[in-house]
């Protein structure tokens, strides 16, 4: 493959999945261009379906917590704050299941 031809991607991984899979990426002499390539290429040219996607993390769980946290602190200390991350979160909200092309759900009462 001629440089011209190569695509650069941009790939993000949780550091619970990066440092191990550095690791092993050195221990096999490799590199991670070279993994990527491979598991594209055994993926690609097979008839397996694209993987499901996993289930939250650790961290995810964690980060999730947090921001609940932050939230629901602002939420109860400035009425004015509360006011404007609801009106927001609404919009974007809407916007992206009008992307999606499925309505929000709504709770009741």
């Amino acid at each position: 493959m001629t440089e011209s031809t190569k695509k650069k991607i941009t790939v993000y991984l949780d550091e619970e999945l990066h440092r191990p899979a550095r690791v092993k990426i050195a221990d096999l002499d490799t590199s991670f261009t070279a993994v990527m390539q491979q598991l594209l290429r055994d993926w690609t040219f097979s008839d397996a379906k694209a993987p499901a996607p996993p289930a939250a993390g650790p961290g995810q769980v964690g980060q999730h917590k947090e921001a609940h946290e932050l939230l629901e602190f602002i939420l109860e200390n400035d009425r004015q704050a509360a006011d404007w991350i609801n009106g927001n979160l609404k919009m974007f909200a809407e916007a992206i299941h009008a992307r999606q092309g499925v309505r929000p759900k709504r709770k009741a009462g």
